[in-house]
């Protein structure tokens, strides 16, 4: 839940902020996994403005994210959480049995010392062919509440289960519902056409590949749309600068 700041300056009377990591569920920086990346300022390749009102702000190190799940069927443990600058919600860091670690977005309810893993994604000619034959995926069933954060491929997920970190194309990676506190649910699956259909967030309806992959879970940070930044600083230190609005300019 939000925090809000008892203090009586006008910068921070009615500023809303987000509760830190507690101490005993963050964990220490891995720097093979991160990165800095200078900010462009809004500036193209020859150094114009392009996109007014950027530039400055704090620096930044970004974590390196594994939205492709390349380790299957190892299972991992969550060692900690800690905060990426560029994302609104937290990361887990998983270690692997095969000793390989990894950063991935932190599910809402997953906990320190949980185990997940990621099961072979990719369906073979084979297994495709079970899709033509309508198979019932009630085989699969996977329970919510312990597989929190682990991967699975659609078609082994059963209907009406929150998901998050959807890949749209196989093997691309997940890019739907990485944001805080986004998910979608699967209304139904069509084996004719190979399809899961999901219900976003928004109200519409989205058909994704069954063999592509999906995450359980809601992503963590459900309370980040509640902030309320207090200031103008804070817009600036986020490298947002000052907008004046075009009716208020002098016209040539």
């Amino acid at each position: 839940m939000n925090v809000l700041i008892k203090r009586n300056g006008p910068g921070s009377r009615h500023r809303l902020v987000l509760p830190a990591i507690s101490s005993s569920n963050k964990c220490e920086t891995v720097r093979i996994l991160q990165y800095h990346k200078q900010s462009a300022a809004g500036r193209n390749f020859s150094g114009k403005i392009t996109v007014r009102g950027r530039g400055a702000g704090n620096f930044r190190n970004l974590k390196l994210v594994d939205f492709r799940r390349l380790i299957w069927n190892v299972p991992g443990i969550v060692r900690g959480f800690i905060y990426d600058p560029k994302r609104s919600a937290q990361l887990a860091l998983i270690s692997y049995n095969n000793g390989l670690i990894c950063y991935q977005l932190a599910m809402e309810g997953m906990k320190k010392g949980d185990i997940i893993e990621c099961k072979m994604p990719y369906l073979s000619g084979a297994e495709n062919s079970l899709i033509d034959n309508n198979i019932n995926n009630n085989n699969n069933n996977i329970n919510n509440t312990h597989n929190v954060g682990s991967t699975y491929p659609l078609i082994s997920i059963p209907t009406g289960i929150w998901i998050s970190v959807i890949e749209s194309q196989p093997g691309k990676g997940g890019i739907l519902c990485r944001s805080a506190g986004a998910f979608a649910t699967i209304i139904k699956k069509d084996f004719k056409l190979g399809l899961a259909i999901l219900l976003m967030r928004s109200g519409i309806y989205k058909g994704v590949p069954l063999n592509g992959l999906a995450t359980i879970g809601q992503v963590s940070n459900v309370e980040h749309k509640n902030q309320v930044l207090g200031k103008a600083g804070v817009s600036r230190w986020n490298g947002i600068r000052p907008t004046v609005r075009g009716v208020a300019k002098k016209s040539r």
